[in-house]
């Protein structure tokens, strides 16, 4: 038996992969090094609305 994200009838498991997708890095603007986050996708940020946490802040990292 596994848990399911209801609103997004996937497993609790799978939703962890997707958020495992998500990396911080660093891009170049104007020969500075700005910080990033990398495959955000809609699906990302439903995940963190239904777990009730906070979507990662370029800040933070």
């Amino acid at each position: 038996m596994s848990l399911t994200l209801a609103p997004l009838s996937i497993s609790a498991s799978r939703a962890l992969d997707k958020l495992q997708q998500i990396k911080a890095g660093q891009a170049k603007l104007h020969g500075m090094a700005v910080p990033v986050l990398t495959r955000v996708e809609e699906e990302h940020r439903a995940i963190y609305t239904q777990l009730e946490i906070s979507f990662p802040k370029i800040k933070s990292l």
